[in-house]
């Protein structure tokens, strides 16, 4: 049991505050600290030792409050960034928690041992955060290749999403027609995590894009390969009997182009001239002599 004290003595208070902290006892031990600061309102260490009690408690609010506060008073103090960055990432402020750990790590390079394992998961939440909101894929590439970087040990949880990250990317390429960034972040994607298809499912449209890449590189034996597993995911697919047949039509095979080209007819009568028209703002116009 603590014993009893001057209560005019902050530094009684604040030496109390660390027995209860120590406890375990975070309720007494902010209560002490706060005492401490009524006393002592400039007494940065104070804040910084309420902020973990606050942080202990769940309550990241108050432990940034105290330490932003505490920065004010010593700007140079490397725990107070750490215990911040801290809170910012349990509340999911990726952006401001990497901000204060580099900050740390600026302040005291020779903490980066430590800081950077939670930097980097950090890192890594902040990248997933920006692939989940579907926006910054650039930034979420970065974000993964950095916390694998800082803690090597990471790769088998990060690489899945960095995989997804690439894919991500690589579709975007694809809606711009940049068919050679689209298929070199596909390659990335597949070397980064190898079960990349099971994980994406990947659906027929998505083999419909890989086969349109290749057919925009001139590879039409792989075109026709990508544009067969579309089909056999779904059967009933237009677009890939025609587009297909162009690129059976590019290797002379003149029997299998005029059975897809059928098939597409068949499937959608008025494909004919809207794919045509469809063609002719793309990239297939030299072909359609037929």
């Amino acid at each position: 049991m603590a014993k009893k004290i001057n209560p005019d003595l902050a530094s009684a208070y604040y030496y109390r505050g660390r027995e209860y902290f120590v406890e375990g006892n975070n309720d007494k031990a902010i209560d002490n600290f706060s005492k401490t600061i009524q006393l002592t309102p400039d007494f940065a260490e104070v804040y910084l030792n309420r902020s973990l009690a606050y942080i202990n408690k769940d309550e990241f609010d108050k432990a940034i409050t105290d330490c932003s506060k505490a920065i004010q008073i010593d700007p140079n103090s490397v725990y107070l960034y750490k215990n911040r960055g801290f809170a910012y990432y349990k509340k999911g402020e990726f952006d401001k928690a990497i901000a204060d750990y580099t900050k740390a790590i600026q302040i005291k390079p020779d903490l980066a041992v430590k800081i950077n394992p939670e930097l980097a998961i950090a890192y890594h939440h902040r990248g997933k955060d920006y692939f989940n909101k579907k926006l910054f894929n650039d930034k979420a590439i970065e974000d993964y290749k950095k916390a694998i970087q800082l803690k090597p040990d990471l790769a088998a949880k990060v690489n899945p999403d960095l995989a997804n990250s690439y894919y991500r990317r690589g579709d975007a390429y694809l809606t711009k027609c940049d068919f050679d960034n689209a298929d070199r972040d596909f390659k990335k994607a597949k070397m980064t995590d190898p079960s990349i298809k099971h994980n994406l499912n990947l659906s027929a449209n998505d083999y419909y894009k890989f086969g349109n890449i290749c057919f925009r590189k001139c590879d039409y034996k792989n075109a026709v390969e990508n544009y067969t597993k579309a089909l056999k995911l779904n059967r009933d697919f237009a677009e890939v009997y025609f587009n297909r047949c162009i690129a059976y039509k590019a290797l002379g095979w003149k029997n299998e182009m005029e059975g897809d080209y059928k098939r597409a007819v068949s499937l959608n009568p008025s494909c004919r001239e809207s794919l045509r028209s469809k063609i002719k703002k793309t990239f297939w116009e030299d072909f359609l002599d037929f």
